[in-house]
């Protein structure tokens, strides 16, 4: 592009298209989660003016690089930097990181350094290209039509209002249309006109677009000729289910009525209760025993039974005394502003107490175990301070394998528990007797349509979710025609598919931990919201009780641990394995033959000769030589420190074609070593559960708790079966990709 003349009309001209382009950028903070949007509006500003200066384009490409390097480092300091040279360093490996991950089509995983990068170098692009067409071509129409479409598709479809956006719009973009038309005639003519009469005729202009613009702002409006589209389309995405409501789209957040479930929802960030534990665990209200094929009801008459203090209102685990009990204790403190009425509770909880002024005795509803708090007047409480012990279990993995068919179960959980309805399609049974049939017992065909649900072929959403029609089951939609969805979809559909196996399972709703807001030493302290309101399953197996089981893709809830009954001298270590041979002498060399006497001569008078060779190079090139030296030093260390980078991918890239047990063990090995090169090295005597989810909760997966239960079975049963390959392969990937942060 030729560089402008810097004349009134062109600086008037690039001031309009300056202004078009910022209201591109101005709705994004509402309707994106990008802030700070005047760094955009400096540096769009900053692309206009340089184009008036009489620089060079290469002197002005790099004083842009500059500014956007510049803002980039204000936008996203780097802790623990002391200067421009460490975050350059930093960001380049960034960058790089980014662009592999571009070239993989991994865009999710995108840093937002990156991104604003990205956003920055659009930008750049846009702004030339509005002075190319304005300036160049003196043409803005279509820039000016596609500004209005943008921000009233924006007013009807996003929060944001472009009622004051759309009438600036009309007056910038038609007074630059007029002054470009006028512009194109005096140029085709080739007439020199003066700058006063510009001047009157931009004046007379104005005065007609503003005085339009005035007289169409203040004229009266009819009514909308169409209807909104909006509420339309939150009616056709309506779920009257787990988030409650009629006609629009609901908050995510606790709800009684489950009758229909589907249909997308929005976040609610309304605290619901504040706990401090001292493990992370989920938060038990109620469940429910009938599916009717678009929902959740109960079928038992709702009776109450009356709860002491210091009394347990549930008694989920069977065989309690042959267990491996590790008691625990919680403190949970409900929001008396969210109005929610009822009282959360873990699943293996003992007592629960509170603080004297309160007088809280409380009932429990024995056909959805759920929890009402009351004073002693009877009347609803909405309390604080209430105190829980609860445990832990250890189940033996033979308790969890007992069960194989009904007659181990007794008759009533039988009964209220594999209810189905009647109409639901034959294909949902079919899919799950062909998941589970090379497993002989209820524990291990719970785990693998567990499995199932949460493999690649389904997809965790909250918005894009679908809602039966009258002649569609909600499971069966879920499973074969969306496979897209929310905990509700998850959970349900495991419920299903087990009772189709005569396998007593049901339906359960509360609250995950929350959020982490302080880690102590021993307590920690998390904040729960209606957005952690959440569904699951429970399965019941006669020897250990009612035991929990997460469907729901990208969630895991470790609520108990699994004793394998393994004898550990069996097992041989990895010590033992890489165990060196002592006392071995290394290979004597093979001595060569005595060459004769003139070919020693020979050859010492042609090693001279390359000495003197070599010597003369040095030192008519000593000084390329040290540069070079230098360079391949600094890019040495720059690879070795930034190995924390790209070894993980390079580690990822060796192992992409290996598989089977041997792979998986040596894999668990080289993620073992990259945590301690990460900074989360295994404490010597802790046991891998732990550590795993403590490495879990650090880089905020769930990865790692998946692959320490396969491994812990792989020490079991000594093989991983293949058709779990795939999700460990992309639980071990994304740990090792996530320590490169």
């Amino acid at each position: 592009m030729r560089q402008p003349t810097i004349q009134p009309v062109n600086l008037l001209l690039a001031g309009i298209g300056f202004l078009l382009l910022w209201e591109w950028i101005l709705p994004l903070e509402d309707v994106s989660n990008t802030a700070n949007t005047r760094y955009f509006f400096m540096f769009a500003l900053a692309c206009f003016l340089l184009a008036f200066t009489k620089l060079h384009w290469t002197v002005t490409g790099f004083i842009k690089w500059v500014l956007v390097l510049f803002l980039l480092k204000e936008l996203f300091p780097i802790r623990h930097t002391t200067g421009w040279v460490e975050w350059f360093t930093q960001f380049f490996t960034t960058v790089l990181e980014n662009i592999l991950l571009t070239a993989q089509g991994q865009w999710a995983s995108l840093d937002n350094v990156f991104r604003t990068l990205l956003f920055f170098i659009l930008l750049w692009l846009l702004s030339y290209l509005l002075q190319y067409w304005i300036l160049v071509r003196r043409k803005m129409f279509l820039f000016f039509f596609a500004t209005l479409i943008y921000v009233t598709v924006l007013d009807t479809f996003s929060p944001y209002d472009a009622t004051n956006a759309i009438v600036r719009i009309v007056v910038i973009g038609f007074t630059g249309i007029g002054i470009l038309v006028y512009e194109r005639l005096r140029e085709k003519e080739g007439v020199s006109i003066p700058w006063t009469f510009r001047q009157k005729w931009l004046i007379a202009l104005s005065v007609m677009i503003g005085g339009s613009a005035l007289l169409g702002w203040l004229a009266p409006k009819a009514e909308p000729q169409w209807p909104d589209p909006v509420p339309f389309l939150q009616a056709y995405g309506d779920s009257d289910g787990m988030f409650g409501g009629e006609g629009t789209i609901q908050k995510i957040g606790y709800s009684e009525n489950d009758e229909r479930l589907g249909g997308p929802f929005s976040l609610d960030d309304t605290v619901v209760f504040t706990t401090e534990t001292e493990t992370p665990h989920y938060w038990r209200i109620e469940t429910k025993d009938v599916y009717t094929g678009k929902g959740w009801v109960t079928s038992q008459e709702e009776t109450f039974r009356r709860i002491e203090e210091n009394e347990s209102p549930v008694d989920l685990y069977e065989n309690v005394d042959e267990m491996d009990l590790e008691v625990r204790e919680a403190r949970l403190d409900l929001n008396e502003g969210s109005g929610f009425r009822f009282l959360p509770y873990p699943a293996g909880v003992q007592s629960i107490t509170f603080p004297g002024e309160f007088q809280v005795y409380g009932q429990i509803n024995e056909a959805t175990e759920r929890f009402d708090t009351f004073t002693r007047g009877e009347k609803p409480l909405i309390t604080s301070g209430g105190a829980y012990t609860y445990i832990e279990p250890e189940f033996k993995i033979s308790n969890l394998e007992f069960s194989k068919s009904v007659e181990d179960a007794p008759p009533n959980i039988v009964e209220s528990y594999t209810q189905l309805p009647e109409n639901l399609p034959d294909r949902v049974s079919e899919l799950a007797a062909e998941l589970t049939a090379n497993e002989d017992n209820w524990y291990r065909k719970a785990r693998a349509i567990e499995d199932y649900l949460t493999g690649v072929d389904f997809v965790y959403d909250r918005e894009n979710v679908a809602i039966p029609q009258d002649d569609e089951d909600y499971v069966d939609q879920f499973l074969f025609e969306t496979r897209r969805g929310y905990c509700d979809n998850f959970s349900t559909s495991m419920v299903v598919m087990l009772r189709t196996l005569d396998i007593p399972a049901r339906w359960v709703k509360g609250y995950t931990q929350g959020e982490p807001q302080e880690v102590g030493v021993e307590v920690d302290r998390y904040e729960v919201t209606q957005n952690n309101a959440h569904s699951w399953v429970e399965v019941y197996l006669p020897e250990a009780g009612w035991v929990p089981f997460e469907p729901t893709k990208g969630f895991t809830q470790d609520q108990f641990s699994i004793d394998y009954e393994l004898d550990t001298n069996d097992v041989e270590t990895q010590d033992d394995k890489e165990e060196p041979e002592e006392n071995v002498a290394p290979p004597t060399p093979e001595q060569p033959d005595q060459p004769e006497l003139e070919n020693t001569n020979n050859e010492s008078a042609n090693q001279l000769s390359f000495l003197n060779k070599v010597n003369t190079f040095l030192k008519d090139n000593w000084l390329l030589l040290s540069l070079g030296g230098l360079v391949l030093i600094t890019t040495s260390a720059l690879i070795y420190r930034t190995r924390g980078k790209w070894y993980p991918h390079y580690v990822v890239w060796r192992q992409q074609h290996r598989h089977g047990s041997d792979a998986f063990a040596n894999q668990y090995m080289l993620l073992l070593s990259q945590l301690n090169r990460y900074g989360l090295p295994k404490p010597s005597g802790q046991t891998l559960r732990r550590y795993a989810k403590d490495v879990d909760y650090t880089l905020s997966t769930h990865a790692m708790c998946n692959l320490t239960e396969t491994y812990e079975e792989l020490v079991y049963r000594g093989t991983v079966d293949e058709a779990d390959w795939q999700k460990l392969k992309e639980n071990w990937e994304l740990l090792m990709k996530r320590t490169t942060g």
